[in-house]
């Protein structure tokens, strides 16, 4: 018969602790035997009866040694391989790391259980250019009081590092709420490394927004000034707008009848594209010729 090992019984009585515990307030899917890649866990809380927002878990029994006290707080930690972490950075939800004490063989049962987010340090910190990362942690649900620590888990820390996940995408998104009446709340503090890529998304944003403004508008179903809110964000970008985003821009001078500022945008990316080095030449020819082309049309209708 097939043996099984210490840290195999460990590593299941670790997760039973776990699912009983997350039960109290979740739903609880272990993956399924064979498909495990670093979940163990499919969860989704459940606030007013009702199911709220999903997350993953992974959990990990910890010996005795990786629970530390260091300037008075007591918390446990954990040596995480680089390539767990840009798998649970991947993904596109919460993902947090359990770690659960087993200082003895056979166990007592826990009276604490460490809790690691590691979406939220992949967010802060980004992935290690080493192997490995030791991610230490002193929040934690205690048996004393689960009820509590539950609540606060799934009302204050998941709605939180959920808005967070888009912050590496660019986008600022509101934290999750029960009700849509609630006021809206954003992450703060954190994120500032991807401000740069924020800017770019509200530009995209913004040229996709003048386009189906632009449709809108001559469907009759749509405003003069609703599209004009978008062109002054894509007006905003000056030289750092795509091709896709001066097109718009031509095409709302010339739904205004402002050929003069359609031909000067045209004009402007003509330029642009002649002296755009990381384009090839053939890649230029093609472009100024085209944009010259809606120069002489411009010509005409003027």
């Amino acid at each position: 018969m097939p043996t099984v090992d210490i840290s195999r019984l460990k590593g299941n009585y670790a997760q039973a602790v776990v699912v009983s515990w997350l039960s109290r307030a979740c739903l609880v899917r272990p993956v399924a035997e064979g498909t495990d890649i670093g979940i163990d866990l499919y969860c989704e809380s459940v606030l007013d009866g009702q199911p709220f927002l999903h997350f993953w878990v992974q959990v990990k029994a910890i010996p005795a040694e990786n629970v530390t006290t260091k300037d008075g707080r007591t918390g446990a930690s954990y040596a995480f391989e680089t390539k767990h972490l840009a798998y649970w950075d991947r993904q596109p939800i919460p993902v947090y790391a359990l770690l659960v004490p087993l200082p003895e063989w056979p166990p007592t049962a826990p009276r604490i259980v460490y809790g690691v987010r590691v979406t939220e340090a992949l967010v802060r910190d980004g992935l290690p250019s080493t192997a490995s990362r030791t991610l230490r942690t002193s929040d934690s649900f205690e048996l004393s009081t689960i009820d509590a620590d539950l609540l606060t888990f799934v009302t204050e820390i998941v709605p939180w590092d959920t808005a967070v996940l888009g912050l590496k995408r660019g986008i600022v998104s509101p934290l999750p709420a029960r009700s849509d009446d609630a006021p809206q709340r954003f992450p703060r503090d954190i994120g500032w490394q991807y401000l740069e890529r924020t800017l770019s998304t509200i530009r995209d944003a913004a040229m996709g927004g003048l386009y189906h403004a632009l449709i809108g508008e001559k469907l009759g179903l749509g405003s003069r000034e609703l599209r004009g809110r978008f062109e002054a964000i894509v007006r905003l970008y000056g030289d750092d707008i795509p091709d896709f985003g001066l097109s718009m821009l031509v095409r709302a001078a010339h739904t205004d009848g402002d050929l003069p500022r359609a031909r000067r945008l045209v004009q402007r990316a003509l330029v642009r594209f002649d002296s755009d080095q990381t384009r090839s030449p053939e890649e230029r020819r093609q472009r100024a010729e085209n944009l010259r082309a809606l120069l002489n049309e411009l010509d005409e209708r003027s």
